[in-house]
């Protein structure tokens, strides 16, 4: 057992029996959680080299394993179990001797999530649904693919000749919109279902999608930038914070279902020992930031890390209910 696995386990041990003493005294098991997570950020940068790049795949992979432990034990915080998931797909990612260990621990996280958000469906497998949409994501980016590679570039010597822009360039508008509508299909798919897993949603409400998906742009790689906007007034409802924390859940599984495609890079964790070091090289399919809620129209014009081009291009991907 090399060293990071005797420190890791004697903490988790230790953290199984409440506090623990280290040089310091007495402390909480979160506080040394913060300190098994520094201790173990530190292991991963020194597997990596001078560009972030990692030298030993298998040492990296037992590190994001518990790395992801920490931040599950850190429940129910919103942010520490989406982490924890991203950092177990992370591992699984590594292709790892452990891989049905980590699995498991992945699976458990994700009934985690869904019996704190008292979830109508809690039995649901977030890991096998997101498996189901991989395999779609795959064949249409097969599909896009053969699609340019059938465009006959061979015998356009100007790309801004009339020849170019008569024969190639409505064929790749029409791609374009063609990716743009099984984008927005799939990132409703993914709501749907994290809908139907929570139990029907308490009021009106619209999926925005902003940045390069709203402006038709997007590709079958890129990330989704998107808030969610409620039903003007909804803020006046005395139930007003169970539906803001119900949105908040939607949001939680949507990203766990996304992160579940296993493209999400380590750095979109945003680990504060390790973002500056740590450098993944997958990269795909990922939910930018978290989502927002707005309880309004003015409410999403007013909001001030929102820029003007995303606003300017806003579009809805859906209102169900």
């Amino acid at each position: 057992m090399n060293t990071c696995d005797s420190f890791s386990n004697s903490v988790f041990i230790n953290i199984a029996c409440g506090t623990t003493k280290n040089c310091s005294g007495t402390t909480t098991s979160l506080q040394l959680l913060d300190c098994c997570e520094y201790v173990l950020s530190k292991k991963l940068r020194d597997l990596c080299n001078e560009k972030g790049e990692e030298h030993f795949k298998n040492e990296s992979t037992k590190v994001l394993h518990y790395l992801g432990k920490i931040y599950r034990g850190r429940s129910p915080h919103k942010y520490a179990v989406i982490k924890a998931v991203i950092l177990y797909n992370a591992a699984l990612k590594r292709n790892p001797d452990n891989e049905d260990d980590i699995t498991m621990d992945l699976r458990e996280v994700c009934q985690h999530v869904l019996k704190l958000a008292n979830a109508k469906c809690a039995d649901v497998s977030l890991v096998q649904k997101a498996d189901a949409l991989k395999q779609e994501i795959r064949d249409f980016r097969k599909q896009v693919k053969h699609s340019l590679e059938s465009l006959d570039f061979s015998e356009l010597k100007d790309y801004y000749s009339e020849d170019f822009l008569r024969k190639v360039v409505p064929a790749l508008e029409t791609l374009q919109i063609s990716i743009y509508e099984w984008y927005c299909n799939l990132m409703k798919k993914v709501y749907d279902i994290s809908v139907d897993v929570l139990g029907d949603a308490p009021c009106q409400y619209a999926l925005i999608g902003m940045g390069s998906l709203a402006r038709k742009e997007i590709t079958p790689y890129s990330d989704f930038e998107h808030a969610i906007l409620l039903e003007d007034g909804v803020q006046h409802r005395e139930d007003y914070q169970k539906i803001i924390e119900y949105f908040r859940w939607v949001s939680v599984v949507s990203n766990i279902l996304v992160i579940n495609l296993g493209e999400t890079i380590v750095k979109c964790a945003a680990l504060p020992y390790l973002n500056n070091d740590f450098q993944s090289t997958f990269i795909g399919f990922t939910i930018y930031r978290q989502q927002k809620v707005f309880h309004s129209t003015e409410c999403l014009a007013r909001h001030p890390s929102l820029r003007w081009e995303d606003l300017k291009h806003l579009r809805s991907l859906g209102n169900w209910n």
